[in-house]
């Protein structure tokens, strides 16, 4: 007899089993798909907060001097995007020509709970004007300022580590971050250009807190630049609805509309980035590679799979 214990799990199982009847014997077995040469592991910072890294590596041998490298943030979301893309365009000979492009590691940089991104991609500064939603009210304040904590983790933990375990060419590093990764992007080149050596800095987050990069950061880094030429390339994009109503905003409540227009307006994602651009074209004779595109039709989510694709030739081409 069933003690009484066992009979609800007994019971449960049961009507599992009648709801869940095994496959049949000529179906095929259902197994995950993954991408040959990739891994995960998890590394921690300096205070033991986790990290999830995403990492792809091609098959074959490295190129003359070891393996390019582009670090993607917010890695649980475009790790797939991003491997994708550099397994795609390094999927021949003949494909690597036409990209003009070598083979490649990518290491995207996730978390294995809850983000912290708005912290790690984040200055430290003066707290300014709190950023309002479209309806006006302030959002929730967020803990910011950790963007230095999080490159000296990049540095002296996971490039290390990468380093460590693959062949890699430590000149031959790239970043690259959407939104609010794209302002970490950029506040790494005007702060510390010698982390890498070409930055790929997608709808970047100019607005935050007052423009405060553009106000305090760019001009020491142009400075800088003149007294100090250096190759480096900068690759920014950003989307053409970015900073405008979508067409289909226009059925909402004329409310609703003025609310998202003034919001977008306040953020100044096409402008900031444009005239960033052109204030930096003096930098070209300093070393500095400089391409800027709006990408038409795109909106600030829709955008990111155009711009990997655009930029991330420029982490992986051939020297």
């Amino acid at each position: 007899m069933t003690t009484p214990s066992l009979l609800p799990r007994t019971c449960i199982l049961a009507a599992l089993a009648l709801l869940c009847p095994p496959a049949p014997a000529d179906e095929p077995a259902k197994t995950p798909w993954t991408l040959p040469g990739a891994e995960v592991f998890d590394l921690a910072n300096a205070a033991g907060e986790p990290y999830r890294l995403y990492l792809y590596r091609p098959e074959g041998p490295a190129p003359d001097g070891g393996f390019p490298v582009l670090y993607v943030l917010d890695g649980e979301r475009y790790f797939p995007l991003a491997s994708a893309i550099l397994f795609n365009l390094t999927a021949s000979k003949k494909s690597m020509e036409a990209a003009g492009v070598e083979p490649g590691i990518v290491v995207a940089i996730g978390y294995p709970g809850e983000s912290r991104r708005s912290y790690d991609y984040t200055p430290p500064a003066e707290k300014g004007e709190p950023e309002r939603k479209p309806d006006g009210t302030p959002y929730p304040e967020q803990k910011s300022g950790g963007a230095d904590a999080f490159l000296d983790f990049i540095e002296t933990v996971l490039k290390p580590h990468v380093a460590k375990a693959h062949p890699i060419n430590p000149a031959r590093q790239a970043l690259m971050g959407h939104s609010y990764g794209g302002l970490f992007t950029m506040h790494v080149l005007f702060t510390r250009p010698e982390c890498f050596r070409t930055y790929l800095a997608s709808s970047p987050s100019l607005w935050w807190n007052d423009r405060h990069l553009l106000r305090e950061k760019e001009q020491p880094f142009i400075e800088r630049l003149s007294k100090e030429p250096r190759p480096l390339t900068l690759v920014m994009s950003v989307g053409e609805f970015e900073q405008s109503l979508l067409k289909d905003e226009i059925s909402l409540p004329v409310e609703k509309q003025e609310d998202a227009a003034l919001h977008r307006g306040r953020r100044r994602m096409v402008d900031n980035s444009r005239e960033l651009a052109w204030r930096l074209e003096a930098c070209r004779e300093h070393g500095l590679d400089l391409s800027y595109r709006i990408f038409e039709g795109e909106n600030h989510g829709s955008v990111v799979p155009a711009a990997l694709a655009s930029a991330l030739p420029y982490a992986f081409r051939k020297p």
